[in-house]
Order: structure tokens, then sequence, then C-alpha cells
């Protein structure tokens, strides 16, 4: 019987947790680690306050929303201050790292995100309203999962006001489980506790993302600058008598290389007529008459429509036969399909291009058996096209038989004015952009 009371005791003590703190240890615990972020702007305004949480030796996480516009950022608690430089971004999360050099403050534990349960009790610690921090409690109230069923957000019933952002959601150990970022405002009115945290957990994919947000921008960034040259391209060349474009033609057989190029020479209305009027275009490079063809295949074998449909974009397929504007006798039956949309790079510089490939037949009455019918020659192409610019920026073509030997390639290699489409720039790991929240505070 003794054992037997014994062993349930044992047991029990076993089975007991360990205690969990009472608010005045949590707060004992965390607050060290409990910055306040004041931001300002290039006159040294103050534009705003947040939170942000140490989480690694001069590491601090906090909300991109609170260093929205900055070009100042600092970190301060007490009578502490320091300069902080943002690190790392991850915008679609609105997850911030910030670097400061000068911290000392330890940085907070972590609670694995499979301890949490609806219902535990939890703590916030920020600076809402102005105040440098500030302790509240309530309760998990929600847990959100993604299609991967983890924790994509923590709805809590703790107080989250305005300078709470990137403050500290914290377990009754103390250990960090999320940042606190909103509170819905019809919530606010209402007085409902809806209130929500970033989880913890995203804090270590914060380097990962951060560098896929950088190259996504700069992408960006530079089909934006890259656009706009070419949009000042096409108005120069719609606006301006003397536009020059120029191709080089390159013989695949020979190496040999021959220059032509496409000066605009007369402008009626909307209309473009170059070289004497060999070729009509639009004004947004639609072409529309072409009574002498200048630019090798792209004129030789050319549809009435021209190269590449007005709505093609990836994937897309579709058939053409036609008589070509360019070579009297000659007709093509092809199929096309644009395979990819990719960037290419001429010596005109770099453009954001439709890669359509075509394969099928080109038939013509030989020139030296006048009266004989048609002979068919198989037929293919590439072509790199610019929606923007409504042209075809390079062709490589070929065909081959008794009667017909084709093997070029035509490519742009100048842009009027002597403009030149700038490639994208090289992703780097330390660059910071300028994301829809913060600017580099360094």
């Amino acid at each position: 019987m003794l054992k037997r009371l014994l062993a349930t005791a044992l047991a029990a003590t076993i089975c007991v947790p360990a205690l969990a703190l009472d608010a005045e240890k949590l707060y004992e615990k965390t607050s060290p680690s409990v910055w306040v972020v004041i931001t300002y702007d290039r006159d040294g305004k103050r534009l705003s306050q947040g939170s942000a949480v140490v989480v690694a030796p001069q590491r601090l996480a906090t909300n991109c929303h609170v260093l929205r516009k900055a070009s100042r950022v600092v970190v301060q608690r007490r009578n502490t201050s320091h300069r902080a430089a943002l690190e790392l971004v991850d915008p679609a999360r609105d997850l911030c790292q910030l670097r400061v050099d000068e911290m000392t403050a330890p940085a907070v534990t972590r609670a694995p995100m499979n301890t949490l349960r609806v219902g535990q009790k939890v703590y916030t610690l920020g600076s809402p309203s102005g105040q440098e921090l500030s302790l509240s409690d309530g309760i998990i109230s929600s847990l959100h999962l993604d299609t991967d069923e983890r924790i994509s957000l923590i709805q809590t019933s703790a107080p989250v006001s305005p300078g709470s952002s990137g403050g500290g959601l914290f377990d009754t150990d103390g250990r960090l489980i999320g940042l606190t970022t909103a509170v819905l405002e019809d919530a606010r009115h209402m007085n409902q506790n809806l209130n929500y945290a970033i989880p913890a957990s995203f804090i270590d994919e914060l380097p990962s993302r951060s560098r896929a947000a950088i190259a996504a921008r700069e992408t960006a960034d530079s089909r934006a600058a890259a656009a706009k040259q070419v949009a000042q391209a096409r108005e120069a060349a719609a606006g301006t008598l003397g536009a020059r474009w120029e191709y080089t033609i390159t013989d695949g057989f020979t190496g040999v290389k021959s220059r032509v190029a496409m000066v605009v020479d007369r402008i009626d209305g909307d209309k473009l007529f170059y070289n004497n009027g060999a070729r009509v275009e639009l004004a947004d490079g639609k072409l529309i008459e072409m009574s002498q063809p200048q630019l090798g295949e792209i004129d030789n074998s050319m549809p009435a429509g021209g190269w590449v449909r007005a709505d093609a974009k990836p994937g897309q397929a579709w058939t053409m036969s036609y008589a070509s504007l360019g070579t009297q006798g000659r007709s093509l039956k092809l199929n096309a399909r644009v395979a990819s949309q990719e960037s290419l790079v001429t010596p005109a510089g770099t453009f954001d291009v439709l890669r359509v490939e075509y394969h099928g037949a080109l038939l013509e009455v030989p020139t030296r058996n006048q009266g004989r019918s048609m002979q068919s020659t198989p037929y293919d192409a590439t072509i790199w096209y610019s929606p923007q610019l409504n042209k075809v920026i390079k062709m490589r073509a070929s065909s081959m038989s008794a009667f017909t030997q084709i093997n070029e390639t035509i490519e742009l290699t100048a842009l009027p004015g002597g403009q030149r489409v700038v490639a994208p720039r090289a992703t780097t790991q330390n660059n910071t952009p300028e994301t829809s929240g913060p600017v580099s505070s360094r």
C-alpha cells in the first residue's frame, strides 16, 4: 500500500509542469529585449513610432509598415538610443529586421509553434500610444493556418494599440510566439478583441524571403526603366524626322554582316514613312504597307498582319497560311507558338520579348524554272518580339532545298537617338530595396 502511494506521488510530481511566470517576473525577463522604434524623414521630422524585439545578437524584428518612408531609424529604451539600419525585408508578411551594431540587449527565446493552443494565456509587450513599454494580457483567440497547415497568423484578445506594431507576443514562460501587428478598425470601435500577431517562426524565413523580395523589386525597377527607355525610343521615332533604327543582317553561310538603317523621312498624320516610302508604319509600330523589303527575312516572308498576333502570350499557338508581303510569288504555311516570355540582350540593349517559334513550309516558284509548279521547302524561324515597340528585335530563319537557301539572323543594333535599353542590375544580398514599407536607414 505504501509503495503504491509513493508511486502515485512520484508520478504526480513528474507530470506537473514548471510554474508559469507571473506578470511581474515575465516583464522583468522580457522587457530588456523590447525597444521603441522611432522613424524620421530626410528633414529630421518625426514620422512614426512602433516597437521591435531583439531576436538575435544586434538584430531586432519589427513590422515593415513602422519603417515606411523613413530615412533614419532609431531604437530606444529609457535613456538609451541607437541608430538602426534596415537589413532584411519581407513586405508580403510585413516583417523586417533591423541591425543595431551597438545593441547589447539579450535576444528573446522563442516558443515552438506546435506548443500554441487556442485559449492559452499570452502577454503583449510594446509601446502603445506613445508609452515606452506597456504589458497587457489576454488569450490566443484563434490560430489561422495556411494551405500547408502551418500557423500564418495569431489572433489574440490581448490589446494591440497604435505604437504596438512590432512588439512581442509572449507565452507565460516569457517565450516569443509572435510580433503584434494589427487590430481591425471596425473591431476597435465595437470593443471587439480582434488583434493579430505575425508568428515568430517567420523570423527564420526572413533571409531567403528578403533575397527574393530584393530580386523581385530590382527586376520590377529594371523593367520599368527599360520600358521607359523603349517608350522614349518609340516616341522619338514617332515624332522626329530622321529617327534611325539600325539592324545587322548576318549571312549564316558566309558570316558576312550587312547593316541596314530604317530612317523616318516623312511623317503624315500618324503614318511614318521609312527609306523613301519603302516601309510605312503607324506611330505605334504597326506595319501597314511595304513596297520594298529591307530587313532580310523579317520582310521577305512577312505576313500581312505582322509576324506576331496582338494578343500573343506564352503558350499560345496558331496557324498561318499566307502570301508574303515582301517577296512576290512566295507563300508560307506555318505553325506558330509563343515559346516563352524572356529578356533578350542585343547591342541596342535588353528587351522584354516574346520568343515565337515557327515551323512549316515555304512555297515558291523556282526562279530558274519559270512555268513549273511551286516547290515546297521546310521553313523554320524564331522571332524575338517586343510588344512595347511592336517590332521584331531579332529573327533567325532557315530553309534549305535545291531551289532555296536561307540561313540568316537579323538583329536590332541601335535605337533612335543612340539610346540603349539598360540591362537589369545584378542582384546582391547587400542591396536594400525601397519596398512598399521601409526605406533603408543606413
